[in-house]
């Protein structure tokens, strides 16, 4: 007598499906139009919708790149024909109906894989079958992301030579209601090999956490490791450079108001044709005291495609504002075998914080900027890089390895003695690089005329 029951109820769970499918489709249209829009705020590429067939479980759409000129300066300003139309595919929520997302809940997701256009060079055609680059994207009922990218492994045979690719992925978490993003690299490398020599690229790879204000303005932490490059050129290494490591930190001061930043990064080596150029280079650098406002200011100005003079002007004023509470430049240390000869320099600059005197001008600021510098290295390299009166001055002071600069109100020292930069040395060191400029194009000349 209720045998009816079931079979209604079935119904309205696929009434529900569907209508609910329906509303993530609508929904999920809405947003990749609004993301769109919000991309077209900036100046360099403009993306649009080509397409949009809009199903019940699923849509297929396309996307059009076209390249905008920012300057009228250097260009008529005008949308450049279109680049290139990208194919990809949304799959409706609320249960993601696609092994690619595991059938999981979710408002919405895309998928899609980069395709060669017909005009492209053949070996990106051969580089790119199979899918071999997909990128996969679901969105949550709040409007998180997750997305992956990955480069699939394989050997390919290009026009110039052997390619083999590692797999690579890249994955990508963001939050709005909070703006917090990770974001994890990996790829073991790539080897290519050609008649003319070899490229081997082992072990990259980074990893972030922070928060996401906008493409020019993060907080957080990072860091990014490269195992080694090695370039051949027939069976001689032409050039290799190994273990590069660098971490990055970026956080707001006590009172929110100001951004510091902090890198350090560590080299091991790199030669050139064989000769060693450097060795067990490391460096601390920081950067304070530049305010949030005037950063936020300035990543306002890039959603403009087009800048007047009064707009320029305006950003010539924001830039000011970044040096007015305070900034300072840290170096501490810098040390690194170069050629080698021992290397190590420390640097400290400070601006002072703007005051009704000094306003907006900012060469009044830099006036009044404090630097203290101190080099270490060896005699080769500090009279390639500093002027005689300057080594002079080194030498005098009974420390010939040592430069200690120090600028105060505009003044320099070196080893506690007042220095000049005098336009004697100035044309001394012009007419040095000109007499071998015009020994070089002796010698070029003189060889032409032997190989004839």
């Amino acid at each position: 007598m209720k045998k009816w029951i079931p079979a209604a109820l079935a119904a309205g769970a696929v009434i529900a499906l569907g209508a609910s499918s329906w509303y993530c489709g609508l929904r999920a249209e809405q947003a990749i139009r609004q993301q769109l829009a919000e991309f077209n705020a900036g100046p360099a590429f403009k993306l649009e919708l080509g397409s949009y067939q809009r199903g019940l479980f699923r849509s297929q759409a396309s996307v059009k790149v076209s390249f905008v000129s920012a300057y009228p300066a250097f260009a008529s300003g005008e949308q450049s024909p279109t680049l290139f139309e990208h194919a990809f595919t949304v799959i409706h929520g609320p249960i993601l109906w696609d092994s690619a997302f595991a059938f999981r809940p979710a408002a919405f997701a895309i998928k899609t894989h980069l395709d060669a256009q017909p005009d492209w060079p053949q070996d990106f055609k051969t580089a790119l079958v199979d899918e071999r680059v997909r990128l996969t994207s679901r969105v949550g009922f709040m409007g998180a992301t997750s997305s992956h990218l990955r480069i699939a492994d394989g050997e390919l045979q290009l026009s110039s030579g052997t390619l083999h690719l590692h797999r690579g992925d890249l994955q990508v978490d963001y939050d709005p209601s909070d703006k917090s993003m990770t974001a994890d690299f990996n790829w073991p490398g790539l080897q290519f090999k050609s008649e003319m020599g070899e490229l081997d690229l082992k072990d990259m790879g980074f990893h972030w956490a922070g928060t996401y204000y906008s493409p020019n303005i993060q907080i957080g932490n990072g860091d990014y490791h490269l195992g080694s490059i090695r370039a051949k050129q027939g069976e001689a290494e032409a050039f290799a450079m190994n273990h590069l490591k660098m971490a990055a930190k970026q956080a707001l001061d006590s009172a929110g108001k100001n951004l510091n930043s902090a890198v350090d990064m560590a080299l091991a080596d790199v030669t050139f044709l064989g000769e060693e150029m450097l060795k067990n280079g490391s460096l601390h650098l920081e950067l304070n005291n530049l305010p949030m406002a005037a950063l936020q200011k300035l990543d306002e100005h890039n959603t403009a495609a087009d800048l007047s003079a009064d707009q320029m002007q305006t950003v010539l004023t924001d830039v000011v504002a970044l040096f007015q509470h305070g900034a300072e430049l840290k170096i501490d240390p810098l040390k690194a075998q170069l050629q080698g000869q021992p290397l190590e320099l420390t640097l400290l600059a400070k601006l002072p914080v703007a005051t009704a005197d000094t306003g907006a001008d900012l060469m009044a600021l830099f006036q009044q900027a404090e630097v203290d510098m101190t080099i270490n290295a060896g005699a080769d390299l500090l009279a390639a890089w500093a002027p005689a009166d300057m080594l002079a001055l080194a030498e005098q002071s009974g420390k010939p390895g040592q430069l200690i600069v120090q600028v105060r109100q505009g003044k320099f020292t070196v080893n506690d003695q007042p220095y000049e930069f005098s336009s004697a040395s100035n044309e001394a060191e012009s007419s040095d690089w000109a007499d071998d400029a015009v020994r070089e194009a002796e010698q070029n000349e003189s060889s032409e005329q032997d190989a004839i």
